[in-house]
C-alpha cells in the first residue's frame, strides 16, 4: 500500500474521507487524536473495527512533516460488545414482558382479593382465613353476631390469644394443622357456645396455594 492514497484502498470512501480529516486535524493543530474507533472495510469484504491513535511527526525545525498512527484491531472486541448488547436489551425485554405479565397477576389477585371481600362481607356465613402461624388474616363480620367481638379483634392474632375454651381452641388448632400438613379439607359438624347459646355450627375448611404450590392459607367456611 506505500505510495498509495486512502482512496486507492479497498476501503469505502466514506472511511477514506475520515482517515484524512483525522490526519488534517492531527496535522493542523499539532495534537494527537487518541483511541479513534473506526471500521475498515478490508481485501474480500470483510469487515473490521480499530482502535486507531495518530499523532503528529516534526522536523528537527518543529515542523509538522506527517503523521504516525497505530491501529489495533478490536474486532472481536466489538463483536463479543455487540453479543452482549444484544444479550442485555434481550434480557430488557424479557425483564419488561414478565414486569407486564406481574402486574397484570397482581391487578388480578387484587380484583379477585376484592370481589372475594364483597362476597365475603355481605355473606350469613362465617368465613375466616388464616396462615400457617395460625394467626387471623381475615374474619368477616358475622363473627361479630356468634361472639360479640368485632374481624378488628381477631386480625393479627393467633388462634390461642382470642380467649376460646381450652377444648375448642385445640379442636381448631388440631383442623388447621392438619391442613398445613397433609393438604386434606376437613368437613365437620360441632356444638358452640354463642353470645345467644350454645348453636350447632357445620365447617369445611380448606387449603389456598401460592403460586409455587405451597399451602399458604386455609379458608374456613361456617354456617
Amino acid at each position: 500500500i506505500v505510495g498509495k492514497t486512502d482512496y486507492e484502498l479497498p476501503w469505502a470512501k466514506t472511511e477514506a474521507e475520515a482517515y484524512r480529516a483525522d490526519d488534517q486535524y492531527v496535522m493542523e493543530s499539532k495534537m494527537p487524536k487518541l483511541n479513534i474507533v473506526e471500521t475498515q472495510l478490508q481485501f474480500g469484504g470483510r469487515l473490521a473495527w480499530f482502535n486507531t491513535s495518530k499523532v503528529p511527526l516534526f522536523d528537527s525545525n518543529g515542523e509538522v512533516i506527517g503523521v504516525l498512527g497505530v491501529s489495533n484491531d478490536i474486532t472481536d472486541l466489538k463483536k463479543t460488545e455487540e453479543e452482549l448488547i444484544q444479550a442485555r436489551d434481550h434480557l430488557e425485554d424479557q425483564v419488561k414482558k414478565q414486569t407486564v405479565k406481574l402486574q397484570e397477576a397482581y391487578d388480578s389477585l387484587k380484583e379477585s382479593e376484592s370481589q372475594f371481600r364483597t362476597l365475603a362481607e355481605n355473606s350469613p356465613d362465617l368465613i375466616i382465613r388464616v396462615n400457617s402461624d395460625l394467626k387471623y388474616l381475615y374474619v368477616n363480620s358475622t363473627i361479630e353476631e356468634i361472639l360479640g367481638n368485632p374481624p378488628e379483634f381477631y386480625i393479627g392474632k393467633n388462634i390461642e390469644e382470642i380467649g376460646l375454651p381450652s377444648k375448642y381452641m385445640s379442636y381448631f388448632r388440631e383442623n388447621y394443622l392438619k391442613i398445613f400438613k397433609t393438604g386434606e379439607e376437613i368437613h365437620d359438624e360441632y356444638e358452640f357456645p354463642t353470645i345467644k347459646g350454645l348453636r350447632f355450627f357445620k365447617t369445611s375448611v380448606v387449603p389456598e396455594y401460592n403460586t409455587k404450590g405451597e399451602i399458604e392459607t386455609a379458608l374456613t367456611l361456617t354456617r
